[in-house]
This record gives C-alpha cells, structure tokens and sequence, in this order.
C-alpha cells in the first residue's frame, strides 16, 4: 500500500496530511517550527458572500459543508476548539449596494445565507455614516494558531511530523507539495501580498465581523485584526507604511471610535491566474503531486480539495477540471 510524503505545513499541507492520515497513508509530513507562511498570518474567516456585488463565494454549498465537517471532526479528535460560525455586518456604502444586496435577498440560491438578525442600534453612533447594514450568516471563524499547532502536535505524537526542510536534492516518490510560495514546482502560482492590522478598539465590543472600507474581525484576546489588502507587484514580505496608512484609512471611514493600532503583519498568498486552485500530478511519472494556489480562501477551499486530491490517489476518483494541473 502506497504512502505519500506531504512538504509544507499550511492549511493545504495540514489538511493533506489529514485525509492521508484517515486513510493509513501518510508517511510523514515535512514542516520546520521556524518556517511561517501565508497561512500562519491569516485572519481566519470564511465567507460564503463577498465583494462589492456581494457574490456568493465559487461552489460555498458544497465547499461550506464539508469545510465544517472536516473541522469539527479534528476538534472532536484533537478534543480542542478552534472552529466557530461567525456572522458578517455588511455596511452598505450607497443605494446601488443596497438595492444589490436587495436583489440577492429574492434569491433561493442566497436563502440560506440571508440573516434576519437586527442590527444593534448602538453600533451605529460608532460607525461613519452609511446607507444601510445587514447581516450574512453562513460564515465561520478559525483560530489558526491553534489549528496548526495542535494537529502538528498530533502528527507528531503519532510520529508523522518532521520538523526540518524537506531536501527537494533528495526526491523520494509519492511526495505531495503544499509549499505555496516557497517552493512553486514550476506551477503557475502567482503572489498577492497581503497585509493585516492588529488593532485596540475600546469602545467596541462585537462578535462579529464588521465589513465596511475595512473589515473588523473580533478576536478571543479582546483585539481586532483588519484587513486585508491585494498586491499583485511587491518585492518582498516585508510591512509596507502604505499598506498600513491604507488599511487605517479604511477604518477612519468605518468607525468613529477611537482605535490603536499595535501590530501588523504581512504574507505572500499564493492563487493562480483563474483564481482556482492548482490539484493534482507535476510530473510525467506521476509520482510527485500538489495542492497549491489557494489564494485568499485556503480555509475553505482546502478541507475539499485536500480530500479530493487524496482520493484521487488512493481511489483512482477524477480531480475535476477546473481546479486539474493539466487544464
């Protein structure tokens, strides 16, 4: 019986590893403590409705369920929490938002993520002035430090984690690639940095996101990160003063009420040209794979593929088109 190598401890290493686990497969997963990527940083929301337009998020209704499957599943083994549905208070900046968000409200394939929940009237002596707010539900809320620190404590009390770099001048067969930006095995992975805020907000005390020119979502310490920005052309990790002066101009236009900012953190997201992921064989002898590309969405894109790529491998079940290396 086959097992495989997984390199990179992201949220699509961690969750290859997982599936493989399940199954008896996994040989080991390669992830050294010091080494921290785009996922490490993440805010950890998933949204099922974004944008401006407020578009439902590419194939939620399938993606959302079983994402929430999967974790709940590891909190019940791991007997930890780290999971949690999260509501979004989208703030209406003109009509044409409104009357669009109004339109999608008469939508059966919306129903499910249309909140009726008021919203608190004290919020809005806090907020900049606005057309209308709503609520979505349907999200979630991870705390990924604790997801990744304790499903690698887990690989490691089952004797699967190893805590160095992989030696890529040493390729075994049956290595699976979760490496993002790191090491792009000639796939067509594109960066887009993006850059977070951690910020005091005293006056405001929600559980939930707030999504107006910034999006405000409530952490467990009592602090707020904000986020995020895109850049397609960067030359490095590193903080940017603009990204930051950026996102705190967004919550100048957001709030009234006073806030601190006392951190900020950047990452290099790795997505591809269609925004899809990357899933599949990197080689003719079909013996290395990835699972890569996720872009802003790993935590709800990468519960579904990580399982479909391992079955794939395991099964012989077809990677569907859209998301196949070979398209």
């Amino acid at each position: 019986m086959k097992t495989y190598t997984v390199v990179g401890g992201g949220i699509a290493g961690l969750m290859t590893a997982w599936f493989l686990h399940k199954k008896n497969r996994l040989e080991a997963i390669y992830q050294p403590t010091e080494s921290k990527g785009a996922s490490s940083i993440a805010a950890g929301v998933i949204n099922p409705i974004t944008g401006k337009r407020f578009a439902k998020t590419w194939i939620a209704d399938t993606l959302f369920p079983f994402a929430e499957k999967t974790y709940q599943e590891i909190e019940q083994t791991l007997s930890i929490s780290f999971f949690s549905p999260i509501e979004v208070m989208r703030l209406a900046e003109t009509m044409e938002q409104e009357n669009d968000w109004h339109a999608r409200t008469q939508s059966d394939s919306f129903a499910s993520y249309i909140c009726t929940k008021a919203v608190p009237k004290n919020i809005y002596t806090l907020l900049q002035p606005i057309a209308s707010s709503f609520f979505i539900k349907g999200g979630y809320k991870l705390a990924v430090e604790t997801l990744s620190e304790n499903l690698l404590c887990y690989f490691k009390s089952e004797k699967k984690w190893v805590d160095a770099h992989f030696d890529t001048n040493k390729i075994s067969n049956n290595v699976i690639f979760c490496t993002g930006m790191m090491n792009q095995n000639a796939l067509p992975v594109i960066g887009v940095k993006g850059h977070y805020l951690v910020c005091e907000m005293p006056d405001l005390t929600v559980d939930f996101v707030v999504h107006g020119h910034a999006t405000i979502i409530p952490q467990k310490n009592g602090l707020y990160r904000v986020g995020s920005t895109y850049q397609w052309a960067f030359e490095n990790d590193e903080i940017e003063k603009v990204q930051v002066d950026f996102l705190t101009s967004g919550l100048k236009k957001t709030l009234r009420c006073e806030f601190k900012v006392i951190d900020a953190l950047a990452g290099i997201r790795p997505t591809t040209a269609d925004r899809r992921p990357l899933v599949g064989c990197i080689d003719v002898s079909k013996k290395h794979f990835a699972l890569n590309g996720l872009g802003t969405k790993g935590y709800s894109l990468a519960p579904y593929f990580a399982d479909m790529l391992v079955n794939h491998l395991t099964t012989d079940s077809a990677i569907i088109q859209e998301v196949s290396i070979a398209r």
